[in-house]
């Protein structure tokens, strides 16, 4: 049989990995068990106007709000990489140096 899930495959887990698992069942048992005192509380802080436990709160009460993101199309004509005055310069200073009027297969974009 090859490919796909076999048993023992895979890299096996560190003392780390299996210290971390351990800790975070701990601390999921410990949030359970003082789940009443902790949400107390965050109301009790939100009535003083705690604006991060009112906002804890409503968002644990009723999920967070949706981004609205507006779009819109304002985009611009694109922007010339030079000037036609700073092209007709060139174009000058091309003719008294090498008397060339127009350049073969140059395109000037406005």
């Amino acid at each position: 049989m090859k490919g796909g899930y076999r048993d023992g495959a895979g890299r096996k887990k560190g003392f780390a990995a299996l210290e971390a698992e351990k800790a975070r069942e701990f601390i999921a048992q410990e949030v359970s068990a003082s789940l009443g005192p902790i949400i107390s509380n965050l109301i009790v802080q939100a009535k003083k106007g705690n604006i991060q436990a009112k906002k804890e709160l409503f968002d644990r009460a009723w999920g967070r709000s949706q981004t609205q993101i507006a779009l819109s199309d304002d985009r611009q004509a694109p922007t010339p990489i030079m000037s036609l005055e700073v092209a007709e310069s060139i174009q000058q200073a091309l003719v008294k140096v090498y008397g060339v009027k127009k350049l073969e297969n140059a395109e000037v974009v406005a």
